[in-house]
């Protein structure tokens, strides 16, 4: 799947309109008409896994980048419909977030805020 974003140029763009105080609607317009400001970009499908324990979060899953890496791509799922994915991720943090007593204190406390993460869905 692949999914249209913002490029670097196209990020830097939008928050200089936006610290400028320019509607949102015409950022996006304007955006719309800087070439290169957009790129495609491919979505990894990432294996999901339900978490019906957590009051937030819906699902979680992971995917490393090669066999030896000792990071990859944490997806997750919110119950309020968002998909994010968090590149870089540390695999063991990965097993800890599964593992924690409560997965959105976890999530709070430890990733959000802490990794870059980009809604794809």
């Amino acid at each position: 799947m692949t999914k249209r974003t913002l490029s670097n140029l196209g990020r830097e763009m939008k928050e200089a309109y936006e610290a400028a105080g320019l509607d949102p609607v015409a950022v996006q317009k304007s955006l719309e008409e800087i070439p290169g400001a957009w790129e495609e970009k491919e979505i990894p499908d990432i294996p999901m896994f339900n978490h019906s324990l957590s009051s937030n979060i819906e699902a979680l899953g992971f995917q490393r980048a090669s066999e030896e890496a000792i990071t990859g791509t944490l997806a997750i799922k919110f119950k309020s419909g968002g998909l994010y994915h968090y590149e870089n991720f540390p695999d063991d943090m990965y097993r800890d977030l599964c593992a924690a007593d409560s997965v959105g204190k976890f999530f709070h406390m430890h990733v959000r805020g802490k990794f870059s993460g980009e809604r794809v869905g």
